[in-house]
C-alpha cells in the first residue's frame, strides 16, 4: 500500500543520552503527524482519504558494548494510526520491535549474530471476495516474529563469506493477506570489493 500526501503536518521531539563512557546509548522519541487528504492505494487503484488522518507514537533504542567484542541493541516503536473514519490504517502493526546480538572475533575476521524481529498484528482488506479487488471486509493479520542468525569472515583484504538463516523458527505469517511468507530459508554469499 502506497500513501500519496496533499499536505501533513509533522512534528518529532527526540532525546540520546550515552552513559558509562559512551559503552550505552539510550534514545527516545515522540512523534504526531496530521495528513491531509491522504491518497492511498492497493496497487491497482487509489482514493482520496478526504478529511485528516493521524498518526502519532513513540520510538525507543538502546545499544550497548557488552564487552569489546559482543554489542547488543534494541528498539521498539508503538504508532497509533487511524484514517478519517477512525479506523486503523492497513497493514500498520502498532507494535514493532527488533533486538540484535553482535559477536565480534578473531581480531574482527570474523562476525556471529543473532536478530529477533517482532511485527504486531495489524489491519488488512480482504480482497479475495469482492468484485473488481473491491475490499468485502478488514481482517487482522496475526503478529509474528521472525529470527536470523548469521555470519561473516573476511578471507582477506576485499573478499568476504557471508551466510545466514532467515525465519529460524519456520513461523508463517503473512504481511499482506493472501500472500504467505517463504518459511525458513539459508543464504550464502561472497563478497568482493575492488
Amino acid at each position: 500500500m502506497c500513501i500519496r500526501v496533499r499536505s501533513n503536518e509533522g512534528y518529532d521531539f527526540g532525546v540520546d543520552q550515552s552513559f558509562w563512557q559512551n559503552r550505552v546509548l539510550l534514545g527516545g522519541t515522540f512523534f504526531i503527524n496530521r495528513v491531509k487528504d491522504a491518497i492511498t492505494g492497493n496497487g491497482t487503484s487509489s482514493q482520496n482519504s478526504v478529511g485528516t488522518t493521524k498518526i502519532w507514537g513513540s520510538e525507543w533504542s538502546a545499544e550497548a558494548d557488552i564487552t569489546n567484542n559482543l554489542t547488543v541493541n534494541a528498539s521498539y516503536t508503538y504508532t497509533n494510526h487511524e484514517d478519517p473514519n477512525g479506523l486503523e490504517l492497513l497493514r500498520r502493526a502498532k507494535h514493532i520491535a527488533s533486538t540484535n546480538l553482535e559477536y565480534r572475533l578473531m581480531e574482527d575476521k570474523a562476525r556471529l549474530y543473532l536478530t529477533a524481529d517482532f511485527n504486531g498484528s495489524q489491519a488488512d482488506n480482504d480482497f479475495f471476495g469482492g468484485v473488481n479487488f473491491s475490499p468485502t471486509e478488514r481482517v487482522q493479520l496475526d503478529a509474528f516474529t521472525n529470527i536470523t542468525v548469521g555470519g561473516s569472515y573476511r578471507i582477506r583484504e576485499g573478499l568476504v563469506l557471508k551466510g545466514r538463516i532467515e525465519n529460524l523458527l519456520d513461523d508463517q505469517y503473512e504481511e499482506v493477506l493472501g500472500f504467505q511468507n517463504t518459511g525458513i530459508g539459508g543464504y550464502l554469499g561472497l563478497t568482493a570489493e575492488f
